[in-house]
């Protein structure tokens, strides 16, 4: 049961992270919660500072996010300047992002270049998003997103409600090598 309710930007687990950085091998579960007022938010805030990777890994999000601003992401909310170089694999997001402020994704509220997506999985309810193609992750000017699956949205590929309580979801997750490019 964690909660933090802030009034500042780059609000999570993590406020702020300079990369190179790791963070891995944890779960927010449903009684979690991470707010504030102003924009920014995730299990990461942001990642600012030096040019590098952010490796994210075996990361889940099962509370909410919610913010009054916009950057919103259930695993980090924004890359900021796009100096990072995000990496995440293994992480999912099956709680909520509610940003008011708009422009968020269910991972990412804003990705930037060459950001690799890998076996993750959304199955959350997002608010605030910009349309369907920025649903999974949100301002992803290039990278890949790799054997990654979403209820919604048109980057990753499309679970149904079913597939996801009959266990595909797991089975598509640890075997399939499927991927969507963007450019």
């Amino acid at each position: 049961n964690l909660n933090i309710s802030l009034t500042q930007p780059r609000v999570g687990v993590f406020g702020v992270i300079q990369s190179p950085a790791v963070i891995k091998n944890f779960v927010l579960d449903e009684s979690c919660t991470i707010e504030t007022t102003d924009n920014y938010a995730g299990i990461i805030g942001s990642a600012w500072g030096a040019n590098g990777p952010v490796c994210m890994e075996n990361l889940g999000m099962e509370g909410t996010i919610r913010l009054g601003g916009y950057n919103g992401g259930g695993i980090i909310g924004n890359n900021q300047k796009s100096v990072a170089t995000l990496h995440m694999k293994n992480c999912y997001v099956a709680g909520n992002v509610i940003a008011e402020g708009g422009y968020s994704g269910a991972l990412t509220g804003w990705a930037g270049y060459n950001a690799v997506f890998e076996n993750c999985w959304v199955i959350g309810q997002i608010t605030g998003t910009d349309n369907e193609g920025a649903y999974f992750v949100r301002g992803m000017e290039s990278g890949t997103i790799t054997n990654c699956y979403s209820k919604i949205g048109t980057q990753a590929i499309t679970i149904t409600d079913e597939q996801v309580a009959n266990g595909e979801l797991c089975y598509f997750n640890s075997e399939n090598e499927q991927t969507k490019n963007h450019v």
